[in-house]
């Protein structure tokens, strides 16, 4: 594996201005767009827009190496995120290449994260390079108006032939 130039990046900070550059591209490559607050003095770092639907992002990265994967710090200031302070930490592990997209919920008691990209087993895996989740989650409520309760269902719609579907009225 080539060795990645943030990994040559001695200083934190500006390991972590590269950090976010990365982000920046990588996202434009997956047809989100971003934006990134005037400042320092929010938790999130970006803004990611994809039709309509925005999400606060908090980049972090890692590039040190422990006994069962690399260790990534969900601090500021050392001390844990209290709140709401994001909705996603986008985690970059720097030698790996590796993306994880994870819900600020499935984190917010957590200080750091075991990110193993190598295990296809590992707890964070399902969010590796899981951009899609940035897109938002749509729920689809269904009732059926009494008005309508004897009719039978549309049967073989072009994209699901064969199962029951019903068109919706404008």
């Amino acid at each position: 594996m080539k060795k990645s130039y943030g990994t040559q990046i001695k200083q934190a900070k500006q390991r972590g201005e590269w950090v976010e550059m990365q982000f920046l591209v990588r996202a434009s490559e997956h047809g989100f767009k971003v934006s990134k607050p005037w400042g320092d003095s929010n938790q999130y770092d970006f803004i990611v827009e994809h039709h309509g639907t925005c999400s606060r992002v908090q980049v972090k990265s890692t590039m040190f190496l422990h006994p069962g994967g690399y260790v990534c710090n969900v601090k500021t200031g050392g001390e844990r995120y209290r709140g709401e302070p994001f909705d996603y930490l986008a985690a970059y592990v720097i030698p790996e290449d590796a993306w994880y997209l994870i819900p600020w919920d499935d984190i917010r008691d957590l200080g750091a994260v075991m990110l193993s990209p190598w295990l296809k087993r590992s707890k964070y895996e399902p969010y590796r390079e899981a951009w899609d989740l940035l897109k938002g989650e749509f729920e689809i409520f269904a009732c059926i108006d009494p008005a309508f309760a004897d009719q039978d269902p549309v049967v073989g719609h072009d994209l699901w032939p064969g199962i029951p579907t019903a068109a919706l009225a404008n």
